[in-house]
């Protein structure tokens, strides 16, 4: 299973958004066992608080429920998560610097770099701005999520065409036909095939 964390500033309005928008892809997508979201804020200053009432009110109109209660971010994130993605250079800073490592550090990731059509660098935050700020976080985060799934997905991918072709002979020749045998779905025989290439086993 793919474990994201998004985090922003406070957690109360990108990092909430990116969590909901990311999970309504997955669930769309059917991929719920193969990809986990959360999200987290580098501040514990609305530890405890539902999104703002406004990034709410504009996430619903486009089908979101924010319902996520805000949280800081603590070391064990850097173990838990695959990737932890950043809105913007300060929370990239932040989060660099709390890194408990370097391998660790490797996981940080910036929400803009999987934008498909956005050209913009950051993710802004809306908070003292007005009604167009939260309508334009909320268009980049449907463009950056729709791209980092796509990203995942290709990943995937290449891991399943390296169990069912013979670029893995060993794993190709034990488990190919079972793979082929058990998993009626892509995304089945994506999961399986992964779980190969880390060393997990096929059950």
């Amino acid at each position: 299973m793919k474990k994201i964390l998004f985090v922003c500033l406070g957690n109360i309005c990108r990092s909430s958004s990116a969590e909901e928008v990311m999970r309504t892809l997955i669930r769309k997508e059917g991929l719920e066992r193969e990809i986990e979201v959360d999200s987290a804020g580098i501040l514990s200053y609305h530890q405890g608080e539902l999104p703002d009432s406004r990034m709410r009110m504009h996430a619903s109109r486009r089908g979101y429920n924010l319902t996520h209660r805000s949280r800081p971010v603590c070391t064990d994130d850097f173990y838990h998560f695959d990737m932890i993605i950043g809105m913007d250079d300060r929370n990239i800073e932040d989060l660099i610097e709390r890194a408990p490592d370097l391998e660790t550090e490797k996981k940080i990731r910036r929400m803009t770099d999987y934008c498909r059509v956005k050209m913009v660098d950051y993710v802004p935050d809306p908070y003292y701005g007005g009604a167009q700020g939260f309508e334009n976080v909320l268009d980049i985060l449907e463009d950056a999520c729709a791209g980092l799934l796509e990203s995942i997905r290709a990943i995937s991918s290449t891991c399943a065409s390296m169990i069912l072709s013979t670029k893995v002979p060993i794993l190709s020749s034990v488990y190919s036909g079972r793979l082929r045998e058990a998993a009626s779905t892509e995304s089945a025989i994506i999961r399986m095939a992964c779980s190969l290439v880390n060393g997990l086993g096929p059950g």
